[in-house]
């Protein structure tokens, strides 16, 4: 009786680790690489379901600048998914602002380019 308990346990503190949600197959119709080092990606639709944005940022995810090596991979496959006119499927979790002020945008932590 102990095992399954402490498995409950796990599982649920398992399942709160990886919340986030995914934002489907969209389109790019933008991409910043802004003075403030943040990549900021405005898609054609959003589907995630991260509370931090607004109607006005809804559809634009940030990519945080802490990791360069990071940043730089997600800029290339932005532009090149861009360029090409392919769609996008991001992974947004959580919350970041580009000027630590109240404007929040999703947070892309992996994106996957459609073919």
């Amino acid at each position: 009786m102990n095992k399954l308990f402490v498995s409950l346990i796990f599982a649920a503190a398992s399942f709160n680790a990886v919340a986030g949600s995914g934002n489907g197959f969209h389109k790019i119709t933008s991409v910043n690489l802004s003075d403030t080092g943040y990549l900021l990606i405005t898609f054609d639709g959003r589907d995630h379901t991260e509370s931090c944005t607004t109607t006005s940022t809804g559809n634009t995810l940030i990519v945080d600048r802490a990791n360069a090596d990071y940043l730089d991979r997600r800029y290339t496959m932005a532009l090149s998914a861009l360029l090409a006119g392919k769609e996008v499927y991001a992974y947004v979790n959580g919350c970041l602002s580009e000027f630590n002020n109240a404007t929040m945008y999703g947070r892309a932590t992996k994106m996957i380019i459609k073919d």
